[in-house]
């Protein structure tokens, strides 16, 4: 959470954990949704289209994402996904590895840099205490939906290790919207002596396919929502892309009140996208270093912990924009045109960051923090014809936040912050010029957010009961706001400034032997304060893509039988899908159910589910493309459906 452990009553952020063992239960870890879903402020958008994946949404950061994610860091077993650019691309997070996941609310910058209106950090697990110990699994659902995925993992003597593969295919609710997907995750760690750690991360995953259906106009959304625009499946629309990553973090007490953490990672990624007006190629290279030195002191009745560090990344991307000339009779694939951009694209980034904490008597802590970060993005023209677009942009920014935390009894800790969050463009949205040209797009500069937040947290009857509260206050400047081309393509523009305010309420109780209930509910109004664009003036409306409310409960059983049932409910309020808020997606309710059952035989158990999503066969759009084209703002989401798994191992 702040780089370094310590308990949760003394950080000044609004974080939640997550058992994402509970995944195991029914999910077959598709969507973040079954994931974070009822993380209050976070709103993850399922678009059911793994051509462009979930967009991640904490407090309006990542509403803009095209495709993929923005705003928001994720890290997996200490090593970013996110890029030094500030994207990030989903597609090789592992869910089904997964044993905790972190959520950090609002803006850490002064923590981990550009993109940080929010943090997910996964954490893979459990290490199994055997020296082998397989399983497998097969979920099966509505739509051609079929998952098979391989386990195993083990430990000898300081080293364990954990495997997880996934195949998935799927034929798409919607027309033109098929895909298919493998994933593969290997974690091993060992113990060193003193009680440090090192461990090793290596994830691949390929899309040999996945099309895309585009989003739909009201009208049709409404009338056909199963349907693609007939253009797009004559262009072949979606993407075939593949990524390789590998890193290594290691933590090495040096002495008693010293630590130093350290981590190294790199990866490829190449991408083929099919989007109407055009074919994009990418080839990526990536890699970084992060390093954290923290130790303790303790003069007195007080208590000291300081933090040093320093972040640095390089990205290399090489794109290539040709025509698309659609897919040719008898073909399955978009046919290449003419050369329009190809150009290197290069990301130096580099930033040493200071925290400072006390704790004092009374049960109260300080803390204060800076980062500063420096980028510097490049381009180099290859194509000459149409003039020389090379170009250089240097962004930089100091990340400041200080904190408190009081405690005032046992079972109740609050907290109050100060908060600072850095958000450049990334490459594709730099690259993506609304004039056509090569180069980056003139004028589009970063975004700047300031937030003052206070919260709660607690626990409650031996911890049966536990909950939190914040609220928050942001000011943001020069935030990053989409708008589309008649090709679909997306563009960004900064506009003049934007305050977030909002509430957020979590509780998890167990209310009786062998049942949990959780609930979580967010209050939300994001508003233009100065924002004009095309001659109009949208000062005054809601941010577009972030609904004003939402609301989400579950609530899970062990029966008789070794059964578990559980039941889930979320609530969306209509939002709007425009900077001019004519448009809005309709409000919505989805209840969900599973049924599971556990089996045990010696060494061996199975685990079998059936589930029902979207129980009420509720209509609605799962997501919306903010200020697209035409008016085509929705993704319409699939009715009731069934899925079925099982799954054996020892």
């Amino acid at each position: 959470m702040t780089r370094v452990e310590e308990p949760l009553r003394d950080v000044p952020l609004p974080v939640t954990v997550v058992d994402a063992a509970r995944r195991e239960e029914g999910e077959p870890g598709v969507s973040l949704q079954s994931a974070v879903g009822g993380v209050p402020g976070v709103f993850v958008a399922d678009r059911h289209n793994l051509s462009l994946g979930d967009r991640l949404v904490v407090r309006g950061s990542g509403a803009r994402a095209q495709f993929g994610v923005r705003g928001v860091q994720v890290l997996a077993d200490g090593i970013p996904l996110t890029l030094p650019d500030g994207q990030a691309a989903l597609g090789n997070l592992d869910l089904g590895s997964a044993a905790r996941i972190e959520v950090v609310r609002g803006p850490a910058s002064s923590l981990y840099g550009n993109a940080s209106g929010g943090v997910l950090r996964v954490e893979s697990g459990p290490f199994p205490a055997a020296p082998l110990a397989p399983s497998a699994r097969v979920v099966a659902g509505a739509y051609g939906l079929l998952q098979a995925e391989a386990r195993a993992g083990g430990t000898d003597g300081s080293l364990s290790w954990l495997f997880h593969g996934t195949r998935m295919r799927t034929d798409g609710w919607r027309e033109h919207a098929g895909a298919e997907r493998w994933q593969a995750n290997l974690v091993a760690r060992s113990a060193l002596p003193g009680g440090g750690e090192v461990r090793g991360v290596l994830n691949v995953y390929r899309l040999p396919f996945a099309r895309n259906p585009g989003s739909l106009d009201r009208e049709t959304a409404a009338e056909a929502p199963r349907t693609a625009r007939p253009f797009l499946i004559a262009q072949g629309t979606g993407e075939t892309s593949g990524q390789g990553q590998a890193g290594v973090s290691a933590i090495l007490p040096l002495g008693d009140r010293v630590e130093l953490r350290g981590s190294a990672w790199g990866l490829a990624r190449d991408v083929w996208n099919p989007i109407p007006s055009r074919i994009i190629g990418l080839g990526r290279a990536a890699g970084g270093v992060r390093s954290v030195l923290s130790g303790r002191a303790g003069p007195g009745g007080l208590a000291l912990r300081w933090t040093v560090g320093l972040d640095a990344g390089l990205q290399a991307d090489h794109r290539r924009e040709l025509g698309n000339l659609g897919v040719p009779p008898g073909g399955e694939r978009a046919a290449e045109g003419a050369l329009l951009l190809d150009q290197d694209e290069r990301v130096l980034q580099a930033a040493p960051f200071v925290r400072l904490e006390a704790r004092l008597p009374g049960r109260v802590g300080l803390s204060a923090g800076l980062r500063l970060d420096g980028y510097r993005f490049s381009v180099a023209d290859r194509l000459l014809a149409d003039g020389d677009d090379s170009d250089v942009r240097w962004m930089t920014s100091a990340s400041p936040s200080a904190g408190v935390t009081w405690s005032p009894l046992r079972w109740l800790g609050t907290y109050a912050r100060l908060g600072t969050a850095f958000e450049t463009p990334t490459t594709s949205e730099l690259s993506n010029r609304a004039d056509g040209g090569g180069g980056f797009a003139p004028g589009l500069g970063p975004e700047h957010t300031v937030v003052l937040e206070a919260g709660a947290r607690g626990a409650l009857a031996a911890g049966r009961l536990r909950w939190e509260v914040a609220a928050y206050r942001a000011r943001v400047t020069d935030a990053l706001v989409p708008f589309q081309g008649p090709g679909d393509q997306t563009f960004y523009r900064n506009a003049g400034r934007l305050t977030r305010r909002g509430l957020e309420l979590r509780a998890e109780a167990r209310p009786l032997p062998r049942t949990e209930v959780r609930l979580s509910w967010s209050l939300e109004s994001h508003v233009f304060d100065r924002f004009g664009a095309d001659g109009a003036d949208y000062a005054g409306n809601l941010e577009p893509g972030v609904p004003g409310q939402r609301a989400f409960v579950s609530a899970a059983a062990l029966l008789p039988g070794r059964l578990r049932l559980e039941a889930r409910g979320r609530w969306v309020d209509a939002y709007p899908a425009d900077d001019a808020n004519t448009a809005w997606a309709a409000s919505h309710r989805v209840v969900d159910v599973r049924l599971g059952v556990r089996i045990s035989a010696g060494p061996w158990r199975s685990r079998a589910f059936v589930g029902i999503d979207n129980l009420l066969d509720e209509r609605y759009s799962g997501s919306v493309v903010p200020n697209a084209f035409g008016g085509r703002y929705y993704e319409p989401a699939p009715g009731r459906s069934l899925l079925a798994g099982v799954e054996l191992g020892t």
